[in-house]
């Protein structure tokens, strides 16, 4: 949401900028925490003990990120409760719940290594190319208890397309809290989208949208929707484009 805003208040780049498709985003903490024992208890992934206690937890996580008090949520309350709830609970991946191993990437890391696709890309000489570089989250860690509600709100009072999609197994950036993030959007359509049913996309899943704004959510999917239902998001995208 930060670059599309970006792009669209300069006006000065040689883009036709349309609109935004976000795959299981990561918006505003304070709406996305809060529902992660709700998604963890609903996926059977815990009991009604440890959710109680997981809600409590994440309370105090959020509060902290209210308050700004950003190092102690996150090496405090926010990761006492991951470990307890999801390391303790032997969830291998944490991307896609159903999975009894972390994704194999190997096959990306090998085309990015090409040289022919660094040279399109271009890439400058020397580069290594990485599926996770710790330097550079270490260095953008805090960006993540950011709220970017503001810029995902401006997008759509703008009357562009917002796209915001979710595989239905995924626990770090779940569809519970990204519909909660949802119906927290300031624009126009907010108090029709709230109380939208859902309708059925084929056998794909199921969507709620008003005017200029889709929420989906992805059945058989992880974090890495393309990666996991490639035809669902080939067919996603090319709806979303040429109308809802």
């Amino acid at each position: 949401p930060g670059i599309s805003k970006l792009i669209h208040e300069r006006g000065d780049l040689d883009i036709n900028f349309l609109g935004v498709a976000i795959g299981n985003g990561m918006f505003d903490k304070r709406y996305e925490q809060i529902k992660l024992p709700d998604f963890t208890y609903a996926s059977g992934l815990i009991d009604e003990a440890a959710y109680k206690d997981y809600k409590q937890l994440q309370e105090y996580c959020v509060q902290l990120i209210k308050e700004g008090n950003y190092q102690d949520a996150e090496n405090d309350a926010c990761w006492i409760a991951f470990g307890k709830y999801i390391f303790e609970n032997a969830v291998p991946n944490y991307y896609d719940i159903r999975l009894k191993a972390p994704y194999d990437t190997a096959y990306v890391d090998n085309f990015f290594l090409r040289e022919d696709v660094q040279k399109i890309l271009g890439v400058a000489e020397g580069v290594i190319y990485q599926t996770c570089n710790w330097d550079i989250y270490d260095a953008l860690i805090w960006d993540q208890y950011e709220s970017y509600v503001d810029e995902l709100s401006y997008l759509l009072r703008q009357g562009l397309k917002v796209l915001q999609y979710h595989g239905m197994e995924d626990w770090i950036c779940n569809w519970m809290g990204g519909e909660n993030v949802a119906v927290h959007l300031d624009w126009r359509g907010n108090c029709k989208f709230k109380y939208r049913n859902y309708v059925q996309w084929k056998n794909y899943g199921e969507y709620r949208q008003v005017d200029n704004f889709v929420f989906l959510k992805i059945l058989n999917a992880g974090h890495m929707v393309p990666h996991d239902q490639p035809q669902v998001a080939y067919e996603m995208i090319e709806k979303w484009i040429h109308g809802w």
